[in-house]
């Protein structure tokens, strides 16, 4: 998670959510945030994508998902496997980062967690 927030310029927070348990399981920030914030970022990553279920393998679908969710000042980037549709990263970024940057970063390290498990 290090790796992938300190090459992303503008990137304070990359965390490895469990969307199983709606938790922050890894993270990466310069200083750790409240848990309340972490619970929230879980929530919203639940939200977000539980309701939209990952295509099953073979149906057209490729082997991640990539979600952006924007606010006024934030980029909240979420990616995660068709394989394990519960494994999830976050980013969360400044509005001017490069999507494409952080879509390559997150599929770099979500295969690297994948392979570690």
């Amino acid at each position: 998670m290090d790796e992938l927030r300190s090459a992303l310029p503008g990137c304070d927070l990359c965390a490895y959510i469990d969307l199983d348990v709606a938790l922050v399981m890894s993270l990466s920030a310069p200083q750790k945030p409240p848990q309340e914030q972490l619970d929230a970022l879980a929530e919203m990553a639940c939200v977000l994508l539980r309701s939209n279920p990952c295509p099953a393998e073979g149906d057209h679908a490729s082997e991640t998902e990539f979600t952006t969710f924007l606010t006024q000042d934030r980029s909240y980037f979420l990616m995660r496997s068709t394989g394990d549709p519960g494994e999830v990263i976050c980013c969360r970024c400044g509005a001017d980062v490069d999507p494409d940057a952080v879509e390559a970063g997150a599929r770099l390290t979500l295969k690297w967690v994948g392979e570690a498990a």
